[in-house]
């Protein structure tokens, strides 16, 4: 992308050019604008902006890579939502992923990308035992999660999945790729009390209860995160997804 730049507009209603590290169909990732004016970068700060618009959508901090990731992620989602043409300058603060964009930007959730909407997240009704035991979520182990890194806010991933399966690599960097089955804790309506939930083509899943766990391992039969009922033993049934058999 040599030679590729953003325009950037500010606060007095000026514009500038910075040269754009990615560029998107809406989104662009950029040195913040200090140092665009001055030379004086910080390091683990970058500019994501709406290119069309020239409207900042915030700062990410972290390395380049993780930058671009979340960009990327967001990129189509930010196409839909703002106007093809400059004609005016949009607000996104009614906007339906606005509160989520920001939380996964600052780290406070893994970067998943846009949602929770139909096809982003499928929540699974609690289901308790006869004697209402059991409702809670079983404790899942987490493989992706966000940590802070001399300041830097990243996305680690977990070795290995929660089935022992070893974690894959980018054959071409090495960088460890997010893979299905992959759990990651949101926060849910109890801010104490988070919410797992398991990455399967594409959609988070929430995870099953420990009742709903309970009586497949003894029924014999089980249930994958897409509802399809196969033996407890089977490869994508969530009892070893999760680990438990």
């Amino acid at each position: 992308m040599p030679n590729e730049t953003v325009t950037l507009a500010l606060p007095d209603g000026a514009t500038m050019e910075a040269p754009a590290r990615w560029r998107g169909r809406a989104l662009a990732v950029h040195a913040p604008v200090n140092h665009v004016r001055d030379g004086k970068q910080t390091r683990g700060l970058w500019g994501i902006t709406g290119h069309v618009h020239g409207l900042s959508a915030g700062i990410f901090r972290g390395p380049l890579r993780d930058a671009i990731a979340l960009a990327r992620l967001w990129d189509d989602a930010f196409a839909a939502a703002l106007p093809e043409t400059r004609v005016s300058a949009p607000s996104l603060a009614q906007w339906e992923h606005a509160q989520q964009w920001l939380r996964q930007l600052s780290g406070d959730e893994p970067a998943t990308g846009p949602g929770p909407s139909a096809d982003a997240i499928r929540t699974r009704e609690r289901v308790a035992a006869v004697d209402g035991d059991g409702a809670e979520q079983f404790p899942a182990t987490v493989t992706l999660w966000p940590v802070t890194v001399r300041g830097e806010r990243r996305i680690r991933l977990a070795r290995r999945l929660a089935n022992g399966r070893e974690r894959l690599r980018n054959p071409e960097t090495g960088e460890p790729l997010r893979m299905d089955g992959d759990i990651a804790s949101f926060k849910g309506p109890d801010p104490l009390t988070p919410v797992f939930r398991l990455l399967w083509c594409g959609v988070w899943v929430d995870v099953p209860t420990v009742a709903e766990l309970m009586e497949w391992t003894l029924d014999g039969v089980a249930e994958t995160p897409t509802g399809a009922r196969v033996e407890p033993d089977a490869p994508n049934s969530w009892l070893s997804l999760l680990g438990i058999v």
